[in-house]
This record gives C-alpha cells, sequence and structure tokens, in this order.
C-alpha cells in the first residue's frame, strides 16, 4: 500500500468534525514524512503504524474527548420518520402520463 492511500484510508476512519480531521491529519502526516526524512523505508513505518483502522482507532482514542458520540435518540428519529415517509408515499398520487 502506498503511503497516500493509507492516509486516505486513515482519514475515512476518523470519528470526528472536518476542521479537526484536517488538523490530525495534517500532524500525522508530518510525522510520516519526518520519519521518510530520517531513512526510515515506507514499509518499515506502515509496519510499525499497523493497518490503517489500528491507526485511525489510536488516533481516536487520543482525542477520544472531541470525536463524535452515537446518540441513542438517532433510533427513535429513524423509527419516527419510517412510518412517516410510508405513508406519504401512498397518500401521493402517482402522476398520468397521457399518450400524444
Amino acid at each position: 500500500m502506498n503511503m497516500e492511500k493509507y492516509l486516505r484510508s486513515v482519514r475515512r476512519r476518523l470519528n470526528m468534525p472536518k476542521a479537526l480531521k484536517d488538523r490530525v491529519m495534517t500532524d500525522f502526516r508530518s510525522s510520516v514524512e519526518a520519519r521518510l526524512e530520517d531513512g526510515q523505508s515506507i514499509e518499515t513505518i506502515l509496519a510499525e503504524l499497523g493497518s490503517p483502522k489500528d491507526a485511525a482507532a489510536e488516533l481516536n482514542r487520543q482525542m477520544q474527548q472531541y470525536t463524535y458520540k452515537k446518540s441513542p435518540w438517532r433510533w427513535v428519529c429513524l423509527l419516527l420518520v419510517t412510518p412517516t415517509t410510508r405513508r406519504w408515499a401512498k397518500a401521493t398520487p402517482k402522476a398520468k402520463h397521457e399518450p400524444m
């Protein structure tokens, strides 16, 4: 896996607001680039960081106070909206197209 693909994969797994995600990824990228400048190979760096999932989990853990919390209310909202949408779809008359 190349470094850009790895960094994109880590970024996708971060669970935080975009502005914070940008800052965390800038710092993370700088850290990786510094290690490259010190002479470490990409393979060595990736092996030490682990999978993108593991690296993102560690970053999320470190930034835990800033990560999004999943609210239990999201299920209540989903349950309330779904039946309403179905009723609305059934009640809406279908448009009839007449041949010309």
